[in-house]
């Protein structure tokens, strides 16, 4: 028998061809199965591309570059919701865990995992798609919205998506009952001149060093109220380090306590003045707002008299006479007040304007004394035209003597630190906007003083979230069209035709 018509392997019509043939086929299903394993065990963040021109959920330099430098203990991520990987959040976090193996990024869904949230405080965030950051110290959950904020520039305003929702619709009820009062342009404008922003960067990072941090100030605050601390004030404290609580009174002061927010509406009875007496005389740190329309408070003042501050006696308002330091809200119904801020390390690098509210909440009078042992500063004063009224009966006053009067002061001894602002402006998210800002960043920068916190903010520029698409030119369009639909196959139909002419001939 001729050897070229002999069967391979003796095995008849099995040629050589086929067996190879066959062969190729089976090695690559095999190689394409393992293929599909390997991926299957590779995290979905890492298959995850932005392939669009968009760079808003993208990493920035400077991020990169502190997750390189700074990030070497082990941290996870979890994007709480459904629907998770295509979502724009995850985009960014998929880019975040790309650029350091310590951090491990999950997605989960609570409908399929109910029990998970019981290792992080047992309560699930309010919004789809909030992130959750843990390490072996502590854990921070942000919620969805936190990661955006608006911005308008005709009025230079930021606002929360609740607070932007909130005057979207209030001009549309106000267009609605009164049709020809022009509220249709209003909400035109605003909405025009108000873009979105992502801001999760500058989030995201902080909560990964506040999740490292090896220690954290525990802050108790006492406001009258179940909300606490206003969100505007505590939306930052956190990144410095601070865990915020709440207590109903300074009945019980726990021992974890690193600093004492006081806002006080009416006089501390018996117990509450010894239990605070024992804190400060323990190395406490108060940071204390009174109001003055409560009248007298002999408790807390015999409490403050023994650092060398005091109300003084009959004050019943005090007012600002040089008009430089005096200026109207925004919504034209509030007089402020700016204060003379004199330097102190509580101060900081603070620069900007600390406004007091004058005809909601007003101010009363320090009386700072001398006392041995203790350092007292005042702090935030009137100009040289402070003009204080004092009560002459329960119904009217007489104005005092024209000069400078002090509202604010602190005072130190030994470990214990006392600031006291006479008015509860310095707490107000109201008279904090028409600051720009200024009021919480004072207080902020008081409170690091007053804890010794040098820890500093990470803060990346957040980008307007811009929806972009992926187009192809009329000319590219056509030049892929032709190589697809007629280059491609021509070239495919040749060389099969050579093939079998190739074959044909032996």
């Amino acid at each position: 028998m001729n050897r070229d018509n002999k069967s391979l392997f003796d095995f008849k019509g099995v040629s050589k061809h086929g067996v190879i043939l066959s062969a190729v086929i089976v090695v690559v299903l095999v190689l394409s199965v393992l293929l599909n394993a390997l991926l299957g065990m590779v995290p979905a963040h890492f298959l995850k591309w932005n392939v669009t021109g968009a760079s808003t959920f993208r990493v920035s330099s400077k991020t990169a570059e502190w997750l390189k430098t700074e990030l070497n203990e082990d941290v996870s991520i979890y994007l709480i919701g459904n629907g998770g990987e295509e979502n724009e959040v995850y985009l960014f976090l998929s880019d975040v865990a790309q650029k350091n193996r310590h951090v491990q990024l999950e997605i989960v869904d609570p409908q399929k995992d109910q029990d998970f949230i019981k290792d992080f405080g047992g309560v699930w965030p309010e919004e789809n798609m909030s992130v959750l950051v843990a390490s072996a110290n502590r854990y921070k959950i942000l919620e969805n919205s936190e990661l955006y904020y608006y911005y308008n520039t005709t009025a230079k305003m930021r606002y929360s998506l609740a607070e932007y929702e909130y005057y979207r619709y209030m001009f549309q009820q106000y267009h609605a009952a009164y049709p020809d009062q022009g509220y249709d342009q209003v909400l035109e404008s605003f909405v025009a001149d108000t873009a979105c922003y992502f801001d999760g960067e500058t989030q995201v990072i902080s909560a990964l060093k506040y999740v490292l941090m090896d220690d954290v100030s525990t802050l108790y605050a006492v406001t009258g109220s179940n909300e606490g601390l206003d969100t505007g004030l505590t939306g930052d404290l956190w990144k410095y380090g601070y865990e915020i609580k709440n207590l109903k009174s300074v009945q019980k002061i726990p021992t974890d306590c690193d600093l004492l927010v006081l806002q006080v509406a009416k006089d501390i009875n018996d117990l509450e003045k010894m239990v605070l007496d024992n804190y400060l005389k323990n190395g406490g740190k108060l940071f204390l707002t009174t109001f003055y329309g409560v009248g007298d408070m002999p408790n807390l003042g015999s409490v403050l008299e023994q650092y060398g501050m005091d109300f003084l006696e009959q004050t019943h308002l005090l007012m600002e006479g040089d008009q430089n330091y005096i200026s109207i809200s925004s919504d034209q119904t509030t007089y402020l007040m700016r204060a003379h801020i004199r330097q102190h390390g509580a101060t900081g690098t603070f620069a900007g304007s600390f406004l007091l509210d004058l005809m909601n909440d007003g101010v009363h009078i320090i009386d700072v004394k001398e006392v041995e042992g203790v350092t007292v500063t005042p702090w935030l004063q009137t100009s040289a035209k402070g003009v204080p009224a004092f009560r002459t009966s329960d119904t009217s006053s007489e104005s005092g003597e024209e000069g400078v009067y002090t509202f604010g002061a602190i005072a130190e001894k030994g470990d214990t630190r006392i600031i006291w602002v006479a008015t509860p402006s310095a707490l107000s998210a109201a008279v904090d906007s028409q600051s720009g800002g200024g009021n919480f960043g004072l207080v902020s920068s008081a409170f690091r003083w007053m804890t010794e916190t040098n820890e500093t903010i990470f803060s990346a520029d957040a980008r307007v979230k811009e929806t972009s698409y992926l187009t192809v030119s009329d000319q590219a369009f056509v030049m892929w069209g032709t190589v697809l639909v007629i280059v491609l196959p021509a070239a495919i139909l040749a060389i099969g035709i050579v093939i079998w002419y190739a074959r044909k001939r032996k």
